[in-house]
């Protein structure tokens, strides 16, 4: 009575670990395997990471302190990426999933003939939600093989004009993971990993003067939609986020159903500064199916038996606009079948036991089948 734990048998416990760490090395790629154990919720990646600069100060680029960081990517079986953007979305994309967080701690100073730390702090979920541990990956099955992949970006990228400046330092990896039965003894944690959560980059787009139609897959269930607006390009230091680069935006299922019709620059801003208590980087735009936070009330599913088309149409003034069109998304998991296989049998091989008639001792009379 009056004890919080529950039973020891039912009991998980959360952990966090540090899982390795990646150092910068420009133009490069660098990839950290991740531990077989456990089920992985979460990655956060703390940046160790200084800027040098000569007498003349470097101009940073539009990435601010995230342009170190050019792609922030989780992969794993089958050429799949439940996580795959640069910093600076991933950055913005944490605001809106666990706002209020305003991401306070970052911090980009230029100096003069100085070494300075930067700060650019990540978290990469899992979860379809940070209320409960649905999307979370069980890395205990040695079959299933995770990597975290950082793209590093030169210093002409990070900095439109560079003067000598160099980067040094690397990221420190740490894992939340929550230490439980295996997903064959059914039960919750078999239902959290059948989930499988997305968030990724669909296109780059560059807009036309008037209306510009792009295609969204289908046969996944949508929770949001985030649009980066900029000029120049989003591959190097030309790259300038801004806001008032296109009119508005619509999203049609079937070319007739219009679930957010004709949504103005304004109305949105406007909306999201209410959902998440922050004005968020300029050219976002975020088409948000869970307004009412931690509620599938708005889910927007697109089974093809259904939905044969799910089209943004956005109207820009200018063709010199681009954007960037990422998608939050939540499907069955590919990787959840062989568990809920394993769990199938072991719970008939459990009922079989229980339900066969014990035998008759040797030398007792009577009641034993013929």
């Amino acid at each position: 009575m009056g004890r919080y734990a529950v039973p020891p048998a039912t009991r998980v416990q959360r952990f966090r670990q540090k899982a390795g760490n990646i150092a910068y090395t420009s133009g490069v790629t660098s990839k950290l395997p991740l531990p077989q154990s456990d089920y992985l919720t979460a990655l956060d990646i703390i940046s160790v990471q200084t800027i040098t600069t000569t007498a003349s100060s470097p101009v940073i680029a539009g990435y601010g302190a995230f342009g170190p960081l050019g792609l922030v990517q989780l992969s794993t079986n089958g050429q799949r990426k439940p996580f795959s953007a640069n910093a600076y979305v991933a950055d913005i994309y944490m605001r809106i999933r666990n706002h209020p967080y305003k991401s306070d701690l970052t911090s980009d100073p230029v100096t003069v003939s100085s070494t300075l730390p930067w700060v650019n702090h990540l978290r990469l979920p899992l979860t379809c939600d940070p209320a409960n541990e649905k999307g979370a990956w069980y890395t205990g099955d040695n079959a299933l093989v995770m990597t975290l992949s950082l793209g590093c970006s030169t210093a002409a990228i990070v900095f439109s004009t560079v003067n000598a400046a160099t980067i040094q330092g690397s990221w420190d990896v740490y894992r939340e993971t929550f230490n439980a039965p295996s997903p064959d003894n059914g039960g919750t944690w078999l239902d959290n990993i059948s989930y499988y959560h997305e968030f990724l980059m669909q296109t780059t787009q560059v807009l036309k003067n008037g209306a510009t139609q792009i295609v969204l897959p289908t046969d996944v269930d949508y929770e949001r939609i985030v649009l980066i607006f900029y000029t120049g390009s989003d591959t190097d230091a030309t790259f300038a986020p801004a806001d008032a680069l296109y009119t508005n935006v619509d999203l049609v299922i079937n070319d007739k159903i219009h679930v957010f019709e004709v949504l103005a620059e304004a109305e949105r801003r406007f909306v999201m500064d209410q959902i998440y208590n922050t004005v968020l980087p300029p050219g976002s735009c975020v088409i948000d199916m869970k307004e009412v936070m931690r509620s599938l009330r708005d889910i927007l599913p697109t089974d093809v038996q259904n939905v044969s088309s799910l089209k943004l149409n956005i109207v820009s003034t200018s063709a010199s606009n681009s954007v960037d069109v990422y998608t939050e998304t939540v499907t069955d998991s590919p990787f959840a079948a062989r568990w809920a296989q394993m769990a199938a049998a072991n719970a008939g091989a459990t009922k079989a036991t229980a339900t066969t008639p014990a035998a008759t001792p040797a030398g007792a009379g009577g009641g034993g089948r013929r």
